[in-house]
């Protein structure tokens, strides 16, 4: 079941993107007066739950949606370093 729900989500992923982006602008850099970071990162950063559970795996619909395994390997860094806390580009949640 929870192999399906991840794999569901990749019909989401720019609607994500777009809602991470609007967040962002409302509660996250845009009030705090920086810049937004660029739609390509929002989109990354959108592909998180596209990974079989507790894993750093691409579901199917990752795959699907992202053919060139160069282009998964960027966006999984993205979402690393987010996660990490390490070469985010991201502010901090309190």
């Amino acid at each position: 079941m929870n192999r399906s729900q991840h794999e569901l989500m990749g019909e989401y992923v720019e609607m994500m993107a777009y809602s991470l982006k609007s967040w962002d602008a409302k509660f996250g850099n845009g009030k705090l007066g920086k810049p937004l970071l660029n739609d390509e990162y929002y989109r990354a950063m959108a592909f998180g739950g596209l990974f079989k559970d507790g894993t750093n795996i691409p579901t199917d619909s990752f795959k699907a949606l992202v053919p060139s395994a160069t282009d998964r390997s960027k966006i999984i860094k993205i979402i690393q370093n987010e996660q990490e806390g390490t070469n985010s580009q991201g502010t901090k949640c309190n």
